[in-house]
């Protein structure tokens, strides 16, 4: 534990005031999609499953400088970095997430929000990734010893994707 994968993401397109750092299975919920274009708004990454306290930083920002950190929670090893109103398409859904999260003041657990830019554009961000635990699906409760994270039925891959 406490090993750090440092990454720079390059023209991170911001529309609706705010970048998310969060695990694919976030966008899931909200009928997710990453479309054809989606290298020119923000990037797809791949990290080991786990909880990861996070460092950000972004230079040059309408506030200047800013930094910050948080927790996310890896859950399917494929990660993004976006506004999600690029991820998020229907309005329903966008309608939907902004009223769970309350507009990302209250984001869920294991999501890094990224809002003190001070307004829309394109940014680099640094981030820092240092691995806190490892988070494993369950590989062989006593209720189901063969369910390996697949049986969404079984108590220990709810509490694996809580």
């Amino acid at each position: 534990m406490g090993s750090t994968v440092d990454k720079t993401f390059r023209k991170i397109g911001v529309d609706a005031g705010l970048i998310v750092i969060a695990d694919r299975d976030f966008y899931r919920k909200y009928d997710g999609r990453v479309e054809s274009d989606f290298s020119e708004l923000g990037k797809k990454f791949k990290l080991p499953k786990g909880k990861y306290n996070v460092e950000w930083f972004i230079a040059n920002t309408y506030h200047g400088n800013v930094s910050g950190i948080g927790s996310l929670k890896v859950t399917s090893g494929d990660c993004l970095v976006c506004d999600p109103c690029y991820v998020i398409h229907d309005y329903s859904q966008w309608d939907k997430v902004l009223a769970d999260t309350n507009y990302f003041k209250k984001p869920p657990v294991g999501i890094v929000v990224l809002d003190k830019m001070g307004g829309d554009g394109t940014y680099r961000v640094h981030a820092g990734f240092t691995l806190m635990s490892k988070v494993n699906p369950c590989t062989g409760c006593d209720d189901h010893p063969d369910c390996h994270g697949k049986n969404k039925d079984c108590k220990a891959y709810r509490d694996y994707i809580a």
